[in-house]
């Protein structure tokens, strides 16, 4: 079977993709905010000793975008 890739992409399928970009940067940026605003009191403090792990992790969502070519 061959694929004509100049074939435009359907609509639900890029805003599928547009969404699933987003879903994965949301939590980094939830994250980030957490951290940022100094909420790390209480039941937190234990769940934001994994940061380290988080800031590992923060990078692909960026690469998923660079392969996907999104903005």
């Amino acid at each position: 079977m061959i694929v004509d890739l100049r074939e435009p992409v359907s609509r639900r399928r890029r805003r599928t993709v547009d969404a699933l970009c987003w879903l994965a940067v949301v939590p980094g940026a939830a994250w980030a905010a957490l951290r940022l605003v100094g909420l790390d009191r209480g039941p937190l403090v234990q769940a934001l000793a994994f940061t380290p792990y988080v800031a590992a992790w923060s990078p692909l969502p960026l690469v998923l975008t660079l392969v996907l070519k999104r903005r």
